[in-house]
């Protein structure tokens, strides 16, 4: 019985480490970020915030501050500072 229960209490550990690794804090504590946009929503793309606009980056230790100053899209488009922005990403 013993045995059982020294197995069941390694594979929980087990489990409760795969957990983490897959929560937002284990990827922060791996050196991923997570970025807000001013709304407070998670950022998924780049045109879903224009410039001037006030973001905040979560890390493991703390958060950042930060004001766009321009997005580039992974297909090349700037935005140039114009501050032109979509609804596409929100």
């Amino acid at each position: 019985a013993e045995r059982l229960l020294a197995r069941r209490a390694q594979e929980l550990a087990r489990s409760e480490r795969e957990v983490h690794l897959a929560s937002p804090e284990g990827a922060l504590a791996r050196g991923f970020t997570i970025t807000l946009g001013p709304d407070g929503r998670t950022l998924r793309r780049a045109d879903a915030v224009a410039a001037g606009e006030r973001i905040t980056t979560r890390l493991a230790g703390g958060t950042i501050e930060s004001v766009v100053s321009a997005t580039r899209s992974d297909d090349g488009d700037d935005d140039g500072g114009s501050g032109e922005r979509t609804d596409r990403g929100r």
